[in-house]
Formats: C-alpha cells, sequence, structure tokens
C-alpha cells in the first residue's frame, strides 16, 4: 500500500498594502534598469512588465529562500501576457524581507528576475547567470536611493 505524505499547508499571505506597494515599488525600479544592466543579453523586456508579484508563504521556523521565480506551465490558468517569451509567470518575496533589510530584498528581485533572463531551468546558477547576477552590485547604493525616495513619495510606512 502506497503511503502518502501529508504536508502541512501554511497560509498564502497577501501582506498589508504598504508592504505589497514596496514590492511593486522594488520591482519597478529593477525592471527600469534591466535593459541597461544586461544591454548584451537579448530578452523581452516589455514582456516583463505583466510578471506577477506575491509573497512566498510564511512557514513556522527558518525560512529556507528569500525569493523564488515560477516558470510558466503548459496550463491555460497559470497563463500571463507574453508568457510565451519570457516563460516566467511569478516573481515571490519573503515579506518580512522588505523591512528587515531593502538591500538584500533588491538582490532578490533582481535575482529572479535574471532566472528569466537568462532561462535556466536547466542548468542553475550557471556562470552566466552569476555574471548578470552580480551587475546590481555597482548600481545598489542609486537604485536604494530611487526606491526609498518612492517609499517617501508614496507615503509608504514599514
Amino acid at each position: 500500500m502506497e503511503q502518502r505524505r501529508t504536508r502541512r499547508d501554511s497560509p498564502r499571505i497577501v501582506g498589508s498594502f504598504d508592504e505589497r506597494l514596496a514590492f511593486h515599488c522594488i520591482a519597478r525600479r529593477i525592471y527600469l534598469i534591466l535593459p541597461t544592466l544586461h544591454h548584451d543579453w537579448e530578452f523581452p523586456h516589455e514582456a516583463f512588465d505583466h510578471i506577477n508579484l506575491n509573497f512566498l508563504r510564511e512557514h513556522s521556523g527558518k525560512t529556507r529562500v528569500w525569493g523564488m521565480c515560477s516558470f510558466s506551465k503548459a496550463r491555460p490558468h497559470y497563463s500571463t501576457l507574453h508568457q510565451s517569451e519570457h516563460k516566467i509567470h511569478r516573481i515571490s518575496l519573503h515579506r518580512p524581507l522588505i523591512k528587515e533589510s531593502l538591500v538584500e530584498a533588491i538582490r532578490t528581485v533582481h535575482h529572479e528576475f535574471v532566472h528569466a533572463i537568462i532561462d535556466d531551468r536547466q542548468d542553475p546558477h550557471n556562470e552566466a547567470f552569476l555574471e548578470h547576477e552580480a551587475r546590481i552590485e555597482p548600481v545598489m547604493a542609486e537604485v536604494k536611493a530611487s526606491i526609498e525616495r518612492d517609499f517617501r513619495v508614496l507615503g509608504i510606512q514599514l
């Protein structure tokens, strides 16, 4: 007789309005600089404007990941506009990261966008991925300052 593993389902995390808005601000700033940072890689930048953003489920105990990207499946209920061009339909972020470390949140969101740019599903975190992931570092201070300015203008309280 086959024994089924049971998994404890953690609740979906919506986050507060300000947390969701902060995540969108971070993703927007990174989205805007992708063509400059990754100018030597051909990718459908405009299509990335349609990627869904959400928070990871929160489990009791230590968090294993800060972010995750979900690649599209061939099922119609997963479809998003332009998914056939970039193969990714969602970027998820560990919600507390926005409050704990804006720099790590920026790195994590950029990291997930790089997965979509490189499309490294067969060989994750390969040499090309690592080279592109590091490109955020020289502009980190500028990106962080822009995001903090966005937060102030929008009145985001974290």
